[in-house]
């Protein structure tokens, strides 16, 4: 039994294996799943959830963010004077700040702030959500439900602790975690909570990066992804002083190091891999290696990790907000930008090529052919993008509009496995106001503690 119609001026379907435009075409949909795709009008009396001026496309997959972090730190690390390549904001400010939240935060107010990430998410046109977070934190699940968001959970497993800036501006790490211990939670946590692809939950294995496990560790959580059949991400070659430390403790590249721990294939996805070389990128595209490209949060700190020089490279490349702000169209304009920038060519970057990486190459890289695209059996996570817009017509390519003009603002309808959880610009599953304010004066308390103890300036 269908249980509804969408219909807009053009949809984002399949043609042949791609994308392609479609005009005047209704999607039916039937409980979770969408049943057709089709210039067939539905009967007479069947209810159609009608946009003259919409485009319908498939919910975007955003690959890594971290939404608890995403109100937490809202305008902090903006704008800050900074060393290049030094990352004084996240050892200095991101990860006290961090610590601070773990110890002082309640459940209520590690809900609310969670909330405010996630709707944020969802009214930025994120269906589908990779998302990195510390164990304790499990109650990300239980907001991903109530929100509507279909979720992987990754809780970064990690052997390194207390982590600072040493006096050379290089980061710093006891190695004193029980990295084992926090993967044996991590099992657990999937074992209890991953609902397969039937579902909107599943867990992945989280180890927090190169640098900061332990080889035996990695090679241990490799073998537990495979063991569990599920996926493993990290952070990868984010910057030169990670690189130097590979050489100088192993000997060996950054491609190398992951190879040599598990690091690499089908069901591993790396997060920026901005300091990657080209003989890296070849390995990545060799093996099969899936890139997160989250190029906006390094282009605030002076730094352009462009997205094209992956994909060009033969890597399949996602796209991620990772915490700065969870507008993925926008950071699709970003990542366009900064692309045409670094090569210098008006048609590296396209509005075509961003939309398939935020769409066809997520989904893929979480092995779901069930999402990113619409079409006949995949899962009926959409869009609805309203172009009756004075900054979007008249429409010559919808998908140059929306990439080059458009906004969040532009998006009239959010649906998630089957239900409509944003309609109109109103949420619907949860009182915003309310949640807003509850996460407002949460990150007030986490901002005083750290006002106190001089990690954070007097605020303006």
């Amino acid at each position: 039994m269908t249980t509804s119609v969408i219909a807009g001026k053009y949809v984002l379907g399949m043609r042949d294996g791609e994308q392609a435009v479609l005009q005047d075409h209704y999607v039916y949909i039937d409980g979770p799943k969408i049943e057709a795709v089709t210039r067939d009008a539905p009967a007479a009396g069947q209810a159609v959830i009608r946009y003259e001026h919409g485009l319908v496309m498939p919910g975007f997959v955003n690959l890594h963010a971290h939404c608890l972090r995403g109100g937490l730190f809202r305008g902090i690390p903006d704008d800050l004077e900074m060393d290049p390549w030094v990352p004084t904001p996240v050892y200095r400010i991101l990860l006290p700040l961090t610590g601070i939240a773990a110890q002082k935060l309640t459940r209520d107010e590690l809900h609310a702030v969670t909330a405010l990430g996630m709707i944020d998410l969802v009214k930025g046109g994120t269906t589908t959500l990779l998302d990195m977070w510390h164990h304790g934190q499990e109650m990300f699940f239980d907001v991903a439900k109530e929100v509507g968001l279909r979720t992987v959970g990754a809780p970064f497993i990690m052997s390194a602790s207390n982590s600072r800036l040493g006096a050379d501006s290089n980061p710093v790490w006891d190695f004193g975690n029980d990295g084992m211990a926090q993967l044996a939670r991590s099992i657990a946590l999937f074992k209890a909570r991953d609902e397969g692809r039937d579902g909107l939950a599943q867990v992945a294995i989280g180890p927090h990066a190169t640098d900061t496990c332990l080889p035996e560790l990695l090679r241990e959580c490799r073998k537990t992804a495979d063991d569990l059949g599920c996926l493993l991400t990290t952070h990868f070659a984010q910057t030169p002083q990670e690189l130097a430390l590979l050489q100088a403790r192993y000997g060996m590249s950054a491609s190398g190091y992951a190879r040599d721990t598990g690091l690499l294939g089908k069901n591993v996805i790396l997060a920026h891999a901005g300091c990657a070389t080209d003989p890296d990128l070849k390995v990545l595209a060799e093996t099969g290696t899936h890139v997160v490209n989250c190029a906006f949060g390094f282009a605030r700190e002076g730094q352009n990790f462009p997205y094209a020089r992956f994909a060009n490279a033969g890597v399949n490349t996602g796209i991620g907000t990772d915490s700065h702000g969870m507008d993925l169209l926008g950071e699709l304009r970003v990542t366009g930008l900064l692309s045409k920038q670094y090569f210098h060519k008006a048609h590296t970057g396209t509005a075509r090529e961003l939309m398939r990486a935020a769409t066809l190459a997520g989904a893929d890289a979480l092995g779901r052919p069930d999402l990113g695209r619409v079409q006949p059996g995949a899962k009926a996570d959409l869009l609805v993008f309203d172009l009756f817009k004075p900054h979007l017509q008249p429409v010559w390519d919808p998908l140059k509009n929306l990439v080059w003009k458009g906004h969040a603002g532009d998006i009239a309808l959010v649906m998630v496995h089957g239900e409509t959880v944003m309609r109109d610009g109103k949420f619907l599953k949860m009182d915003e106001g309310a949640v807003m304010r509850k996460a407002a004066g949460a990150a007030k308390k986490i901002w005083d503690i750290g006002v106190e103890r001089g990690i954070l300036p007097a605020g303006c």
